[in-house]
């Protein structure tokens, strides 16, 4: 494998690491008072989505694989025909037209509402977002979240089964992970190799949650503050950046379709 490869796959592993279940989630945990009680299963929490994400990668990477042995010529034929690059096409126009929709939604529920006063003064109203628009959804998903960790925390059951739920509820946006499975299917090393780098992959999508959980059992409660700001950021971050991967994956697919047609 290349080193540009290596690059990519890098690359992809900590867009990766910024998903709700691997950083989202374990900052709020460590946001927690009793963090230095729960460290222990904040680890399980982590390790098992780590696990959880490569044995995923495990089994798309050897259907890939066996697609490629069994099928050959015949699966490269496919997907340079008309058909495919059509599917591709509606496929790419859908998500990007999803994610430029609910994106200009997003914005626009985020900006602040002004009202004229009786002095003729622009006053500054709060957001108030319907809870059917992308910005209340949101809101309601993290309460959820939010829900779903203080029942987990009683019981290290419950963190593997929060562990697997979030990875779960992921599977339908891992676009990064599936294009890193591309990257090895087409430029890996042939058996456990592979298996090797993937395993690599899965440790750097975790390595910022568990930096930022050694430098809150280091430091206490003197990253309070800036683990607050973090959680809140990326509360808010999280929805937009699940349409950018949404928009991304639909533009390659439209480039990839137009370019066969």
């Amino acid at each position: 494998m290349t080193s540009e490869n290596l690059l990519k796959l890098l690359v992809l592993a900590l867009v990766d690491s910024t998903s709700i279940g691997t950083l989202v989630i374990p900052v709020w945990l460590l946001l927690r008072r009793d963090v230095g009680r729960i460290a222990g299963r904040i680890g399980i929490y982590l390790v098992t989505i780590g696990v959880f994400y490569f044995l995923i990668g495990v089994l798309m990477l050897t259907s890939a694989t066996t697609v490629l042995q069994v099928w050959g010529d015949g699966a490269r034929m496919f997907i340079d025909s008309r058909p495919a690059h059509w599917v591709a096409l509606a496929g790419g126009a859908g998500l990007l037209w999803f994610a430029l929709k609910d994106g200009k939604t997003v914005r626009r529920t985020a900006k602040p509402q002004h009202a004229t006063t009786a002095t003729g003064a622009t006053a500054t109203a709060p957001d108030q977002p319907g809870p059917s628009g992308p910005q209340g959804r949101q809101e309601a998903a993290e309460e959820r979240w939010k829900t779903r960790i203080g029942r987990a925390l009683g019981t290290p059951a419950g963190l593997l089964t929060l562990a697997l739920v979030a990875g779960l509820l992921e599977l339908p946006t891992m676009l990064p992970y599936v294009a890193a499975i591309g990257v090895l299917t087409v430029s890996g090393p042939a058996g456990a190799g592979s298996f090797l780098l993937l395993a690599g992959y899965c440790v750097v999508m975790l390595l910022p949650a568990g930096l930022l959980l050694t430098a809150r059992l280091l430091l206490a409660h003197r990253i309070n503050g800036p683990l607050h700001r973090l959680g809140q950021w990326l509360g808010k971050a999280s929805a937009e950046a699940v349409l950018w991967i949404m928009g991304v994956g639909g533009f390659l697919l439209l480039r990839f379709a137009v370019g066969g047609l």
